[in-house]
């Protein structure tokens, strides 16, 4: 029973799942403090200083060979987005309207009194 937790353990860390293989430490930790009486205290003991610095190892990134650390790189480049307006319009037509203005004559005539004695010149006679 111990020997099969060891032995998945070991697996995860050569598959580099440290986490895992970590949390399976604590079930072997779990699994040797409840071993009968019957156990060794000395092997009992060496079974859990082994399973707690195993423990320890796994903890440290540098220790735990199959710890694979992956960093991803998101590189943006800036994007430049150039609008273009186009504006519609109507031609515009022009018109030239000349306007002409024509003197208007006028003519004065004599006017024609009549009055009088009717005749030429002064009367008298």
């Amino acid at each position: 029973m111990l020997s099969s937790k060891v032995d998945e353990i070991q697996a995860n860390v050569e598959v580099g799942s440290c986490l895992v293989a970590s949390d399976k430490t604590d079930d072997l930790i779990a699994d040797v403090q409840q071993l009968p009486s019957s156990v060794n205290d000395d092997v009992k003991t060496a079974l859990q200083n082994g399973a707690n610095q195993l423990k320890i190892l796994l903890a440290d990134p540098d220790q735990c060979e199959g710890r694979t650390t992956t960093t991803e790189t998101t590189t943006s480049t800036p994007s430049t987005t150039e609008e273009t307006t186009t504006e519609r319009t109507e031609p515009t037509t022009t018109t030239k309207t000349q306007t002409q203005t024509t003197p208007t004559q006028t003519q004065t005539q004599p006017s024609t009194t009549t009055g009088g004695s009717g005749g030429i010149g002064p009367g008298g006679l």
